[in-house]
């Protein structure tokens, strides 16, 4: 989680975790020399609740990035990135050695001659003591420039839009309301983003907290944000 608004609490402060020091390890006149390498660590399937084969993932695309310099060492800023992915593999690894919990990753990448970024999708099954399952799910965004090593996370690409966090959250909040009942929205959050050739913000992922029909809790859906056009639209996940 990057960034979260709570709107029925009334809260319009965010919290900020992992990459909110975005470039770190690179100083204000530094000269961008250094370049940077990602390999692909694939995972081991997990076995789903029901006991299926159907792991909800693609083999091909059931891998996490590991990030470092061309000299294969790390800095402030590839040991950041390696955190964030990190965190998924640890509760992978928690997933693949408890029958209660299943987890699914994939992870989707695009890259260009001076840009890496990578998209991590997870679905997380657990099972409570009365066997009923609760699923979560949840992406995140992450990348680096190829050859100054800084790196582009969401707090990096919503800078980039002119927006805050709050404002984009009251973006998200006025357009869902158009379409749906605006007391039902709970929580916004932005997760990911999507780039263009030039490094322009064209898509924001947001997953949002909406109160079930009939209030029997919550349940949590995703949108595109188009930030040019002012566009809310649902988003495949």
């Amino acid at each position: 989680m990057i960034m979260k608004r709570w709107i029925r609490a009334g809260i319009a402060a965010l919290l900020c975790a992992g990459l909110a020091a975005c470039g770190a390890g690179q100083t204000a006149g530094e000269e961008e020399t250094s370049s940077v390498q990602m390999t692909k660590v694939t995972l081991e399937a997990d076995t789903p609740l029901d006991g299926s084969t159907d792991t909800g993932a693609s083999s091909e695309n059931s891998w996490l990035p590991s990030f470092a310099l061309g000299d294969g060492s790390q800095d402030e800023t590839m040991e950041e990135l390696n955190d964030t992915v990190q965190e998924i593999g640890k509760t992978y690894q928690e997933a693949l050695s408890d029958d209660t919990l299943y987890m699914s990753v994939s992870a989707d990448d695009e890259s260009t001659a001076s840009r890496y970024l990578v998209t991590i999708k997870t679905i997380e099954e657990k099972e409570s003591l009365t066997g009923k399952v609760k699923t979560e799910r949840n992406l995140t965004t992450i990348g680096c420039d190829m050859t100054s090593g800084r790196a582009i996370t969401p707090v990096t690409a919503l800078e980039s839009t002119g927006m805050t966090g709050v404002e984009l959250s009251q973006k998200v909040e006025e357009l869902y309301g158009k379409d749906h009942d605006a007391s039902a929205l709970h929580s916004t959050e932005m997760q990911g983003f999507a780039l263009d050739e030039s490094g322009k913000v064209t898509d924001i992922y947001m997953k949002l907290g909406v109160e079930e029909d009939g209030g029997d809790g919550e349940v949590e859906q995703f949108f595109l944000y188009d930030p040019e056009e002012g566009t809310l639209s649902p988003m495949d996940f």
